[in-house]
């Protein structure tokens, strides 16, 4: 029996009873893991034959999901699509929509099909989750016009300052606050966290992580850049977003007397809600245009191609503010990281690659210009950083690995000084990428990418390379020429020193807010 058949037999047996018990799970790990083995072509012909046949309706949207993550096949994703509530429970949306959203955030194209019929049932949700806080008096308009000075920041997690979202929140506040003489509040709505939560009966759910020490209010230090100071926090308990959560935070903010709003990620509900209630912007690195509605957005600018465009234009989005990115990197290092703790050599020439999504995110053409650049150099290395569980044998040939030529470094908390240990910093074609970009060039390396994602808003234009063979040509003379190398590298910095400025994105931010809050009188 081939392997074809044999998994298509288990998916049988697995998936047409009611309930998958847990003695069957480690059957599903072995698909799994054998999936991730296959050749690309093996795969798409294996996903043909599921998706031309019909599939065990007992469990389906579980299966879909996993056929996905064997297969990487989007088609399967498409395919819950009908499965959807038409209007479906808080949790349940939340927890279908940050499952979706991180197996998507992967991906460098295909999701618009399932975004679209998201939106629909978002806008749904909202309405009702709406007219409950207009019903219990816990939003309301009431506005004289004054330079907002009670802010609150909403995000969906809060984690430590190696996590680039945390940091960007933070440092809004921190500006906001020693710059503008505003008293600003964090808000942490924890909605991202399922341990508790598994309506959909996912076999491979999507996990976020919770900062355990952060509960209830707090003024948590922060040592960042030029600041060393204090950031106010409030942090609701840890689960997947809910009406009464919901509740809970508009009635946070009246009891904060809070003035204006500004949305740091995907907060949904909670930010749609306040929509005309309070002035609000949203800023963040990740969607452009996001499903809630804010009053103005702080975008990069490049971001904001024709297809966001039409998405603004469709669901009603106005004010973009066409800006950089978001500037915050983890810091400048007083001192290179010693490679004699990594086992490395004084003479080797090291690239750095660097994700906490790296197993989703190493494509195939990006480890062949790995390949190639290792043959070019005898002295060449490649760490990879931020994903543990990276499992290099999946990219490259066991001699490379054996050799150390390929090296997982794991997770590094002190990125600047890793940078400055490194002479290159190599990204993938990824959606991220941005602030680990900045890290690097800020501590003085040339950063090698294609023009695409949110790298590509730090980047000066003209080293954007548009294929992998201008990718390879780049990352290549920097290794060969030393003194092409050293001015690469100054220019980057000097790039990071002149263009790449959080002051005034901030100051900019907070002056939109108030030209917000005036149509609000």
């Amino acid at each position: 029996m081939s392997i074809e058949q044999q998994i298509f037999g288990a998916l049988d047996a697995l998936f047409s009873s009611p309930n998958i018990a847990d003695n069957e799970r480690s059957h599903l790990s072995l698909i799994h893991t054998e999936a991730k083995k296959m050749p690309h072509g093996q795969k798409a012909r294996i996903s043909d034959t599921l998706l031309e046949h019909s599939l065990p309706p007992d469990n389906e949207i579980p299966l879909l999901f996993f056929l996905y993550d064997c297969f990487d096949d989007i088609r399967f994703l498409e395919a819950t699509i009908p499965l959807m509530p038409e209007s479906p429970s808080v949790p349940w949306f939340y927890e279908f929509y940050w499952n979706m959203s991180k197996r998507l955030f992967t991906r460098s194209s295909g999701g618009e099909r399932i975004h679209i019929a998201l939106r629909e049932r978002f806008y749904r949700v909202a309405q009702k989750a709406r007219s409950f806080l207009q019903s219990r008096g816990l939003i309301s308009r009431a506005f004289n016009f004054k330079p907002p000075m009670r802010i609150a920041i909403i995000v969906p997690q809060i984690l430590n300052m190696r996590h680039s979202p945390t940091r960007e929140a933070f440092n809004i506040a921190l500006h906001l606050d020693h710059y503008h003489d505003c008293e600003t509040y964090i808000l942490n709505t924890n909605a991202m966290n399922y341990a508790n939560c598994d309506q959909l009966n996912l076999l491979m759910k999507s996990l976020f992580q919770t900062n355990e020490v952060l509960a209830g209010q707090n003024k948590v230090p922060v040592e960042y850049m030029q600041f060393k100071s204090s950031v106010n926090t409030i942090s609701f308990e840890a689960g997947p977003m809910s009406t009464q959560k919901i509740a809970q935070i508009a009635n946070v903010l009246q009891q904060l007397n809070i003035e204006a709003v500004i949305a740091h990620g995907e907060n949904l509900l909670v930010m749609e809600s306040l929509h005309g209630f309070y002035p609000s912007i949203f800023a963040t690195t990740g969607s452009v245009v996001p499903f809630n509605h804010c009053d103005a957005y702080f975008v990069p600018e490049q971001l904001f191609d024709d297809r966001a465009k039409s998405i603004a234009d469709k669901y009603n989005h106005e004010n973009f503010m066409m800006e950089n990115m978001l500037v915050t990197p983890q810091g400048q290092a007083e001192f290179a990281a010693e490679r004699e703790k990594f086992n490395l050599a004084e003479d080797d020439f090291l690239f750095l690659v660097v994700g906490t999504r790296m197993s989703d995110e190493l494509h195939d053409e990006f480890c062949d210009v790995c390949n190639r650049l290792l043959e070019s150099n005898p002295h060449a290395k490649i760490l990879f950083s931020g994903t543990p569980s990276l499992d290099l044998t999946r990219h490259f040939d066991a001699r490379l690995i054996a050799q150390r030529k390929v090296v997982n470094i794991g997770f590094q908390e002190d990125l600047p000084s890793v940078s400055a240990m490194c002479d290159v910093f190599l990204n993938p074609k990824r959606a991220g990428g941005g602030t680990s970009s900045q890290t690097a060039m800020l501590n003085g390396l040339p950063v090698v990418t294609l023009n695409f994602g949110h790298i590509s808003a730090i980047v000066p234009e003209n080293k954007r390379h548009a294929d992998w063979n201008a990718y390879f040509d780049y990352a290549n003379t920097l290794q060969q020429n030393s003194d092409f190398l050293t001015h690469e590298g100054q220019a980057s910095k000097q790039h990071f020193i002149d263009n790449l400025d959080s002051a005034s994105q901030i100051a900019r931010m907070y002056d939109k807010l108030v030209e917000v809050a005036r149509t609000y009188s």
